[in-house]
């Protein structure tokens, strides 16, 4: 679907029939046994049902919708969800989200929207964004419920590894970050989140430090990043001084040599084998394997 312009809003809307228009009713205070609209929403999946969760979970929340339920909560009433129309398309929902917000404006319903409709978050689109605040508040909780239940942390982690060696799942997941970053907004954000990281000392000298292992670039090399380039000189490895210690699968003997204040044309040499030794440095025979710590 081409570009389409909103009320000053400018996206992409997906075309997938996945969206309907829902009602939440309060009890009527003019009538002792019916109810009344006092939000028409637009939503996808378990949106109904997050206005609940967050009235229950989060009780400073300052969402007016939330404070609707919690005072109908609080009387001991019930609030309802009444869906008008499933599965449409996403220009269809907002459309018809405005005309509800409408014919609400004309019968006097108690509404608490924001807005005209039509403008709520897409789902191509990030839409609102947490502050700092709320990311570190979030972040603490997990922290905190993660350290009283460690199974459950574990559970969640082989969970996403099965998740991931299912085709499916891994498509859906690529996808779906391809269609997110067809935002600007995103890619923006994300491009700055990634500068701030790698401009840490610290977080760069850590993942320098990890990729150098061997076994992490073996294992990286196997997936979509991290990949050797095909003309990667790898070298067998060497045997130090000690003639105990053994470096094996070096990749950067440039580095290795500035490293251990050696030669790099004659640890080349030694590792073609045109050279016995180099400071005391020799060529690391895998037929001649002895029972060594390896590096």
């Amino acid at each position: 679907m081409d570009t389409i312009h909103q009320n000053g809003r400018k996206g992409q809307l997906s075309t997938e029939p996945i969206f309907y228009v829902y009602l939440l009713l309060r009890p009527n205070d003019h009538s002792s046994s019916g109810y009344i609209p006092f939000y028409v929403g637009k939503g996808h999946a378990e949106r109904v049902n997050d206005h609940f969760a967050c009235a229950r979970n989060h009780k400073s929340c300052k969402h007016l919708t939330c404070r609707v339920i919690r005072k109908v909560w609080h009387e001991g009433k019930e609030v309802k969800k009444e869906m008008i129309v499933e599965g449409i398309l996403e220009e269809s929902a907002f459309s018809l989200e405005k005309f509800f917000i409408s014919i609400g404006a004309i019968y006097n319903w108690p509404l608490v929207n924001q807005t005209f409709g039509g403008e709520g978050c897409k789902m191509l689109n990030i839409g609102r964004r947490r502050t700092p605040e709320e990311l570190e508040r979030q972040s603490q909780r997990m922290l905190e419920k993660y350290a009283k239940n460690p199974e459950m942390r574990e559970q969640k982690r082989k969970q996403s590894k099965e998740n991931w060696e299912t085709p499916e799942y891994r498509e859906k997941s690529i996808q779906g970050m391809k269609s997110a970053f067809t935002n600007p907004d995103t890619t923006k954000l994300w491009s700055e989140k990634s500068r701030k990281m790698w401009s840490n000392p610290e977080y760069r000298a850590k993942r320098q430090e990890a990729f150098a292992k061997p076994e992490v670039r073996m294992r990286l090399g196997k997936g979509q990043c991290g990949k050797l380039p095909p003309n990667t000189k790898i070298y067998t490895g060497f045997l130090a001084p000690d003639g105990i210690t053994i470096y094996r699968v070096v990749y950067n003997l440039t580095a290795f040599s500035k490293e251990h204040g050696l030669s790099r044309p004659k640890m080349c040499l030694v590792a073609q084998g045109k050279r016995l030794s180099h400071k005391g440095w020799t060529r690391y025979q895998p037929d001649k394997r002895t029972q060594s710590p390896l590096i």
